[in-house]
């Protein structure tokens, strides 16, 4: 019967995933002072409206939420039998599509336990991109902790809850791999021990587009046609070893837009760009323009919006924005050089890593900027920024240079499968000791040289470490099954940390015994977590415009992809407590507190 549950869900689900993929105009826009749903509203500074910005809005900026149920497994007697529920059939039924044998008495192992996966796959993403997922138990199940579990492989869709039933769309993503628990970074919180992350091994299986959407007062097949054309004279990307425009007209409304490499990391200001090329204008208007931009580029009340409509026009303006870098003013050099830096014009790169050493409003920038750039001085500039006393600028320097160079590691290397990766960085300042929590796991040492002192002593269940002798490190690990086992490592905290690989301790264990070492004072490293710059800090002058203070301030909230964000959805705000180690401030929650799925029952 067509009246049936079962039926409608047939209907429903193909409906409802066709949608999710239209570039609807209400996809959601993120700038300062709007929902996550609201659209960005074109605002009129012009009766001729020329530019881009003036008859068009952006879509495709939301974030899409995936989800899925899981089986955790590798657990410690900490699991538990799920209760019946539509979570547990579902789960069942998808073990068998994967031809697990008695999935029943799988799930009824105390090593194993149900658990709910839910990400946020960002505008832009490309089909192969990686992105985070959270990991959480039912809010009454038994399990007591998900720590060393392992994610089995889980596909990711949308869900929506709809008349008492759970509508699916199709498959969009797939994820597997460790769990690390929040109560490794979260302590006092029992809670935290029943969920966790699988950083960055998230897959996505389509492409999310994203552009513009013309006003209804304007729309036609002509106006889009000639926005595109206007884009296209200005962006092109690279498909199939040839040169196309950026932008494809998709009907009377709708122009569908390609990020260009050097924008990847930088969606926000890439956008902000597009709206400020002007889509009709003569050759001697382009002239006039650039005169009056000149002006307004040398005064720091307006040089940020004339730098970007400079960079809108191109080489037409680089010699207007090379004499902004000769400017006494250093945010008129600044955006000066953050221009050129998209224009891939090597003078840039001295100014950027200048600003990103003393101005921390200008870091996150400058770095984007610098990881963008192919010249070879962009490179220098990220190299002296790993010898700074700022953790988030040392760490922030080191993901830029990785994402300059993303297929082959600059740096000592080493990865553990399903786990997570090591890196030795020269550093000529003091030691320091990073540990992330978002994007992937990674440990990055700054200064191979990092030992341990004298007095390290750890001592848990099963697991003893004690500093000797000649500087070395005696650790034995006391097992049922297999006895005890002993090895003798030196006290570089690199060879300490393979012993531990050795010994199958995951990337959570590893922090929990480094953190005890540094509060106990064994640890003479300076100790970080997560520690990355924040785009959302505000440069303020003494005197500003009332107009250019909001212009300043405007922007795509969490311009993904790009590689200082965190798994959270958000910038994070940041505290270091005595011992030198950063944590997040515990007043501020984050996008998976603020969301609710149809499983979690809330």
């Amino acid at each position: 019967m067509i009246n049936s549950p079962l039926s409608r869900l047939v209907i429903l689900v193909p409906f409802l995933f066709l949608v999710g993929l239209l570039p609807s105009g209400c996809s959601s826009l993120k700038w300062r002072g709007q929902s996550p749903d609201e659209s960005t509203k074109s605002k009129s500074n012009s009766a001729s409206q020329d530019y881009i910005r003036d008859i068009t809005s952006l879509w495709g900026l939301n974030y899409a939420k995936v989800e899925g149920i899981a089986l955790a497994t590798q657990l410690d007697s900490s699991g538990s039998d799920p209760r019946p529920s539509q979570q547990r059939s579902y789960l069942v039924s998808e073990m068998r599509a994967h031809e697990v044998a008695k999935p029943n008495e799988v799930l009824a192992s105390e090593n194993t336990s149900l658990v709910l996966v839910r990400g946020f796959m960002p505008p832009g993403v490309k089909k192969g991109d990686r992105f985070d997922v959270e990991v959480r138990t039912l809010p009454r199940s038994d399990t007591k902790s998900l720590e060393g579990g392992f994610l089995m492989e889980t596909r990711l869709r949308q869900m929506e809850a709809l008349g008492g039933q759970v509508l699916q769309g199709h498959i969009v993503g797939s994820v597997k791999g460790s769990i690390i628990v929040d109560s490794i970074f979260e302590k006092g919180d029992e809670v935290n021990k029943t969920r966790g992350r699988v950083l960055g091994t998230a897959v996505a299986m389509y492409d999310r587009p994203l552009g513009l959407v013309v006003n209804s007062e304007n729309h036609s097949v002509r106006i889009t046609t000639a926005l595109a054309r206007a884009i296209n004279k200005r962006f092109h990307v690279i498909e199939n070893g040839g040169k196309v425009g950026a932008a494809t007209p998709k009907n009377d409304r709708h122009i569908e837009l390609a990020v260009p490499q050097r924008y990847k990391h930088h969606l926000g200001r890439y956008l902000e760009v597009v709206r400020c090329i002007k889509y009709r204008e003569a050759d001697h208007e382009i002239s006039k323009r650039l005169i009056d931009l000149k002006e307004r580029l040398m005064h720091p009340e307006t040089c940020r919006r004339a730098a970007l409509q400079l960079e809108a026009i191109g080489n037409q303006a680089k010699p207007l924005l090379l004499e902004g870098m000769e400017s006494g003013e250093s945010d008129v050099r600044f955006y000066s050089a953050m221009a050129l830096a998209y224009m891939d014009t090597p003078e840039a790169a001295r100014e950027l890593g200048s600003a990103a050493k003393v101005q921390p409003a200008f870091r996150w920038h400058a770095m984007t900027a610098l990881s963008s750039m192919d010249d070879i001085y962009a490179g220098e500039q990220l190299s002296e920024l790993l010898n700074m006393r700022s953790a988030e600028t040392r760490y922030g320097a080191f993901q830029a240079m990785r994402e300059r160079s993303p297929s082959r590691s600059i740096f000592e290397s080493e990865f553990r499968p399903d786990d997570f990766y090591l890196h030795i960085v020269p550093s000529e300042s003091f030691p320091l000791m990073h540990f992330s929590r978002a994007r992937r796991p990674e440990i990055v040492l700054f200064g191979p040289e990092q030992t341990v002192n004298d007095s390290f002593l750890i001592i848990q269940p099963g697991l003893t470490m004690k500093a000797g002798e000649d500087a070395e490190i005696k650790i034995t690990q006391f097992t049922r099954r297999d006895g005890d086992k002993t090895v003798v490592c030196s006290s570089l905290i690199s060879d300490l940390i393979r012993e531990m690989v050795e010994l199958d301790m995951d990337y959570g264990q590893i922090l929990e015994i480094f953190q005890k070492a540094k509060t106990a004072g064994m640890l003479d490293t300076k100790l970080v977590i997560d520690a990355t710059p924040d785009p959302r800090r505000q440069y303020r002058r003494a005197k500003e415009t009332e107009s250019d203070s909001g212009d300043s301030e405007r922007f795509v909230a969490a311009p993904i992809p790009d590689f200082f964000r965190n798994n959270k959805g958000r910038q994070q705000k940041w505290r270091p407590d005595e011992s030198g180690v950063y944590y997040e401030d515990e007043n501020r929650k984050n996008v998976f507190s603020r969301m609710t799925g149809w499983w979690s029952g809330k």
